[in-house]
């Protein structure tokens, strides 16, 4: 799952940041995430950022070098304070907020595809066990916000994701995306 930021610029989320050396940025909401892949997350030479969202003791990565932390608030859509976001109930949505907070005026969305394929999501690798249903609909209510806020503000949004149950953003096809990114 990743944001495309104007300029070219890539966010990954939470176990994206492996996909290639093309990744500017990883984010993450769940203190849990960076315990969980501290080692293969300490080589990526990118820009770190998180949330610390209420983390239980022990989790905090308040201390961790190299790391930035932006500071969020529980609400949903886009958060316009500087240096804040909306954590809108996932990393994906809140990379969405930082993506606007940064600066873009366009975003891609890549892998938000929101639902299972046979019984598999691409969510990221996860030690704990999640259910099957419930978190999706709980990760597509506040996009509807964010779109409503985007439409507000001027910042374009499209979802490059076949198939997408996050259906709130006008859908781009696979060939329109390099058409799109050479008018950035």
């Amino acid at each position: 799952m990743g944001v495309k930021l104007n300029l070219s610029k890539v966010i990954a989320i939470n176990n994206a940041f492996e996909l290639g050396s093309w990744i500017d940025m990883c984010f993450f909401g769940d203190a849990r995430w960076y315990w969980w892949n501290e080692e293969r997350f300490k080589v990526f030479p990118g820009l770190k950022v998180t949330v610390n969202r209420n983390p239980k003791p022990g989790e905090s990565v308040e201390n961790v070098s190299g790391l930035k932390i932006v500071r969020s608030h529980n609400s949903k859509g886009l958060c316009t304070e500087a240096n804040s976001i909306y954590f809108n109930s996932s990393s994906g949505a809140a990379a969405v907020n930082l993506a606007y907070q940064l600066g873009a005026k366009r975003i891609i969305l890549f892998g938000y595809d929101m639902r299972y394929i046979d019984g598999k999501s691409n969510w990221k690798p996860h030690p704990i066990p999640r259910s099957t249903g419930k978190p999706f609909t709980n990760f597509l209510t506040p996009f509807r916000s964010i779109a409503k806020d985007a439409k507000a503000l001027g910042l374009e949004i499209w979802n490059a994701t076949p198939g997408s149950a996050l259906t709130v953003f006008p859908m781009m096809a696979k060939e329109e995306v390099n058409d799109c990114l050479g008018r950035i």
